[in-house]
């Protein structure tokens, strides 16, 4: 399984339910939407998708596991993509 975590070259503010982040390396600002928001505050605490999916589940009391699963792997696909996450 692998392991997720953030770039060390980050800077990150929290605005009302968004995460706003700049990527020092590339000089790009991300921002994230609240579930974008809350899947970032969990890699604080968890480093792989399943574990970030089972998470997302219990917050939000879904009954369609597979939904979450897409929407999380969307997520943290685009964060990867962006630079803002590493997946080893």
């Amino acid at each position: 399984m692998s392991k997720l975590t953030k770039s060390d070259a980050l800077v990150v503010r929290e605005v009302d339910q968004e995460t706003i982040i700049l990527n020092t390396k590339t000089g790009s600002i991300h921002v994230l939407n609240p579930t974008g928001t809350i899947i970032w505050k969990l890699l604080d605490e968890l480093d792989n998708v399943d574990a970030i999916v089972d998470a997302v589940e219990q917050l939000y009391d879904h009954s369609d596991v597979s939904a979450v699963q897409a929407d999380v792997a969307a997520i943290i696909d685009e964060m990867i993509s962006q630079g803002i996450l590493c997946q080893d």
